[in-house]
């Protein structure tokens, strides 16, 4: 990419523009001119500052002041484009000293962040390590100056590399807050439209499909065997035995992890459930681990393995899967070994792990963005030119962008149940890797997905038949919080707010993109006089004031359960305080005007949700219409409508107390002082039963502790088995 610049650095006294003053400046232009000078700040120098920089005292003292080299920095840098480590810093300082640059200045550790999203440090010297370069010393301001001239060259191939449609997304974007790049990605965008030959800028399409990478053919699903083939206790521990006696690195012989490699074979191969109490430096990963190999690869089938957190699943996959691989090249029963590069391990995570594009297309067609939210999305729509997963894990988020992830990942949306056209087509993330998980051998899994599956029927991970239950001691607390309920005056008031926005100053017109602000920029593509536009603008103006309505209410409804909350709960120290709604609490006056208010709130909900099924009726009706984005917006209506129905219904379940054998309580947040309603099902062992063990042909659980007093009883009867 032809971008002319010159690399900038500063050293300075401290972080403030206004008190603090330039000490050094050094610019290397792209050509390879350097340019370099000490200033004199007129204050004295800290010793440990001049120390770590090198800087002499005396040169320091001779040197004229910033404002005598501005002339003939000035003239070096000729009005060529900036790339500093610190762009906005720099620029202040520069211009609070007598330097006004009115080029562009573009911070390279912004830039990288773009094309290196899971770099933690963005440091110079790890960006040259991550960009193939060689590592330069970076602390005085000539060392930085000579890192960005070796960096930001190679940041500007990424960005040249980038598809028009991407430059584009990202010039929008950036042009709408002013952002200090924005400049470079317009001048990427018009050389690659002179390279292609195109005559307007391609703007994305109204799905972004473009925007996404190509995703490659996958290796074909498993067709597990008609009669099953076995896996004997003797193979299962004598993969271990003979890595034990090998020759070079061997495994430490461990006759408890023999005991249980052969017990879970044996579970496996005949269909059975088996508990398995491991204590510490048993090896159980791997007593596990071999046998659901040979099993799986024997069999073309599946075995599921649930661990208690993401950092276990990782454990599995990234340490213990690999160790597996070796041991059973080198140590497999012989059928196996011929089979064990085409071993498939995939690990699947929680939902929210995952990008959902339908949100990500419902914020990014808002009207208006803040810096945050604009800076949110350029680096998404980067990243979504190179993912082949959606994966969270693939992004370094500051602490600000986790928030905004909350509103993109694919969590509480029922992505494969509505008109989603992501998923029609193929790119939804979660379906990419659910289909990735249809490949697997092994399928490494946390409970906390586990039990999200058991809870839809199934629809989150591909089918099992055998599975392994690692940290089993945790499972019943998972399942109580996955099977249960929980949601607070912010949970309504969301789901309202991407109904239609709020009114007032503080209103965030369009920024959100809420349906109201969807559906009317969907309807510029059709012809005003139409029905379908008349309907649809009517509908939209009747679900404002429905939800305007419903926003009134919700004072009403969560003033009295604070109120009730504060008045029942007890004093709890540093740890948020619960409720417990018992027959007792439920019988005072009190809760009477909760229901009575609940009531009032559930009224203009269900209004709220009969106005919805309008609008989703009309745009069913309106299928071929020319409406902008019609598939998308359809299945925004239907993602609102499981939102408001779940809301609805298990705030209902909890004033009410409609099911016998759930509990219910309300929580009083420490930092925050909100109060939310929550219910769990009062024994999990129920669900578990008839929905997890009696369905599978095997399970195996197992913990270092799953024994009371010796033994199993206690686990077996929570646990449902």
């Amino acid at each position: 990419m032809d971008y002319p610049f010159a690399a900038l650095a500063l050293t300075v006294t401290g972080p403030d523009p206004g008190s603090d003053r330039i000490l050094e400046v050094a610019a290397v232009r792209h050509d390879g001119r350097r340019f370099h000078a000490l200033t004199n700040p007129g204050t004295p120098v800290p010793y440990r500052l001049r120390l770590r920089l090198g800087l002499d005292e005396a040169a320091l003292a001779a040197a004229p002041p910033f404002e005598a080299v501005a002339r003939e920095l000035a003239a070096f840098l000729d009005g060529l484009p900036l790339a500093s480590p610190d762009a906005d810093r720099d620029v202040t300082f520069l211009r609070r000293h007598g330097l006004p640059l009115r080029a562009p200045a573009h911070d390279v550790r912004e830039l990288a962040s773009l094309f290196l999203p899971a770099a933690g440090d963005l440091g110079l010297r790890a960006l040259a390590r991550a960009l193939g370069l060689p590592e330069l010393p970076a602390e005085t301001a000539e060392e930085r100056a000579r890192a960005v001239r070796g960096i930001f060259p190679r940041l500007l191939a990424e960005a040249a590399a980038l598809p028009p449609t991407v430059l584009a997304e990202v010039e929008r974007l950036g042009s709408a807050i002013g952002w200090g790049l924005a400049p470079l990605f317009q001048a990427a965008l018009e050389e690659a439209l002179a390279r292609t030959g195109a005559e307007t800028e391609p703007m994305p399409s109204p799905l972004g499909m473009e925007f996404l990478a190509e995703r490659g053919k996958g290796p074909p699903g498993l067709t597990p065997r008609a009669e099953p083939l076995p896996v004997t206790r003797e193979e299962a521990a004598g993969v271990l035995e003979a890595a034990a006696r090998a020759d070079g690195p061997r495994l430490e012989r461990r006759p408890e992890q023999l005991a249980m490699a052969g017990a879970v074979a044996e579970a496996l191969s005949s269909g059975e459930h088996l508990l398995v109490e491991a204590g510490t430096g048993t090896g159980k990963s791997l007593a596990y681990l071999v046998p659901a190999a040979v099993y799986a690869l024997r069999n073309s089938t599946r075995v599921a393995i649930s661990t208690n957190t993401i950092n276990l699943q990782e454990q599995l996959t990234e340490k213990d899967i690999p160790a597996l691989r070796r041991l059973l090249a080198e140590h497999g029963p012989p059928d196996v070994r011929g089979q064990v590069d085409g071993l498939r391990a995939v690990q699947l995570k929680g939902r929210r792990n995952y990008l959902c594009l339908q949100r990500w297309a419902g914020l990014r067609r808002a009207a208006t963005f803040d810096p945050d939210e604009a800076r949110f999305l350029l680096k998404l729509s980067v990243w979504l030119g190179r993912t082949q997963t959606g994966d969270r894990g693939e992004l370094s988020l500051a602490p600000q962008e986790e928030a905004m992830w909350s509103r993109v990942n694919a969590q509480n949306v029922n992505c494969f149940a509505g008109p989603c056209p992501y998923v029609k087509s193929g790119r939804c993330f979660l379906l990419r890797a659910k289909r990735r998980a249809e490949t697997a051998h092994l399928l490494v899994v946390n409970h906390a997905l586990l039990l999200s599956d058991v809870a839809t029927g199934g629809y989150v991970l591909p089918p099992y038949e055998h599975l392994v239950v690692d940290e089993a001691h945790n499972l019943e607390e998972e399942a109580t919080q996955q099977f249960g309920f929980s949601a607070g005056a912010g949970d309504l008031t969301a789901y309202l707010d991407g109904l239609a926005p709020p009114p007032g100053p503080s209103a965030r017109e369009g920024r959100e993109g809420s349906l109201v602000t969807s559906v009317e920029h969907a309807l510029r593509g059709l012809a005003g006089a139409l029905p379908v536009a008349a309907d649809l603008r009517a509908h939209c103006a009747a679900l404002a004031q429905r939800v305007a309505d419903a926003r009134a209410r919700l004072p009403e409804f969560f003033g009295p359960v604070e109120a009730f909350a504060r008045e029942n709960q007890e004093e709890n120290g540093e740890y948020d305080n619960r409720v417990l709604l018992t027959h007792a609490k439920r019988s005072q006056p009190a809760w009477l005007d909760v229901e009575l208010a609940w009531e009032n709130l559930l009224l203009a909900l269900e209004a709220v949700e009969q106005v919805l099924l309008k609008i989703q009726a009309a745009l069913a009706g309106a299928e071929g219409a020319g409406l902008l984005e019609y598939e998308e917006l359809l299945g925004d209506v239907v993602v609102a409508l499981q939102q408001g129905q779940g809301l609805r219904r298990g705030i209902s379940r909890i004033v009410h107390q409609v099911e016998e054998e759930t509990v219910a309580w309300l929580t009083v947040h420490r930092r925050t002082g909100h109060v939310s309603l929550a219910s769990a099902p009062l024994f999990v062992g129920d669900i578990l039963r008839d929905e997890l063990f009696a369905k599978k042909d095997a399970v195996i659980l197992t913990s270092a502790t799953l024994t009371t007093g010796g033994r199993f009883d206690y686990v077996k009867q929570r646990l449902g088995l």
